[in-house]
């Protein structure tokens, strides 16, 4: 077994047998990558979200691929430090924190009190922002989903997100807020599929969930499930379903309180 593969229950033997297509797909091509990273593990949330479509998943696995090597994102896992974090904390603050019932990561976001779209005209670039998420996701599939996955001693491949939105006017947002936000989410589509398990999106307006109601029914039934949507008499008992009260920082109503800030703690089996 390979060292990282650390659930081979976890796949059906269809599934397997679809990953091994896909690896002579890639050898029949003379596709170079690393088969010990890249395990069926790895390999099979591109079938996923392709809809086990071969010929669709090997482009997708080999766009992320050439991704990897345009970007250098080796370099950026290991290397790469944020210097404009501090500044950009002022408008968005990210971090993960623990992890939820089922063992997944707990990623938050907060946006605070400063006005957003400030935020790339004061604290930070595109691409400076954009590289800083590009090592986050990295070391989640590299680092915390291995390091949970044996803590739990159960395959965890998704991450929970709490997205805080409480500030956020979203009648008044500049197009480069906007950009990113695309950006982010080709980001996770095209190079990390199926990662996320959860999303709970607290203190949301009334926009939101007008919009959210729209366009809702265009969207998968699976997809459709992982979005939760709060408002702010409800989203810390929703919250509790999900994620133990110690676990919870208490911005949510939790009862961590991490010396350092949660956010800024990287609690988690991973420390």
């Amino acid at each position: 077994m390979k060292s990282n593969n650390y659930n081979s229950v976890y796949l059906t033997l269809e599934e397997r047998v679809l990953v091994n297509k896909l690896r002579d797909i890639l050898d029949e091509k003379g596709v170079e990558y690393n088969e010990d990273k890249y395990n069926e593990n790895y390999l099979i949330r591109f079938l996923i979200a392709e809809k086990y479509d071969l010929e669709k998943a090997y482009k997708k696995f080999k766009k992320y691929l050439d991704c990897y090597t345009k970007y250098e994102v080796s370099k950026i896992k290991t290397s790469y430090k944020y210097s404009d974090l501090n500044e950009v904390n002022k408008y968005y603050k990210t971090g993960y924190h623990k992890c939820d019932k089922l063992g997944r990561p707990i990623y938050i976001e907060i946006f605070e009190d400063y006005p957003l779209n400030d935020l790339f005209k004061k604290a930070t670039t595109h691409e400076r922002l954009n590289t800083f998420y590009i090592q986050k996701l990295e070391r989640m599939f590299n680092d915390y989903f291995p390091i949970c996955s044996q803590f739990y001693k159960k395959y965890i491949y998704q991450m929970c997100i709490i997205m805080d939105i409480r500030n956020i006017d979203f009648t008044t947002l500049s197009k480069d807020v906007y950009q990113f936000v695309e950006l982010r989410a080709s980001y996770d589509q095209s190079y990390y599929p199926e990662s996320l398990g959860q999303l709970i999106v607290v203190n949301n307006s009334k926009l939101i969930q007008t919009m959210w109601a729209l366009v809702s029914g265009f969207i998968d039934d699976k997809t459709r499930k992982k979005v939760l949507l709060c408002n702010n008499d409800d989203y810390k008992e929703k919250l509790l379903e999900i994620i133990d009260i110690d676990s919870l920082p208490i911005h949510f109503g939790g009862k961590c309180n991490c010396k350092e800030g949660c956010l800024n703690s990287n609690e988690g089996p991973w420390k």
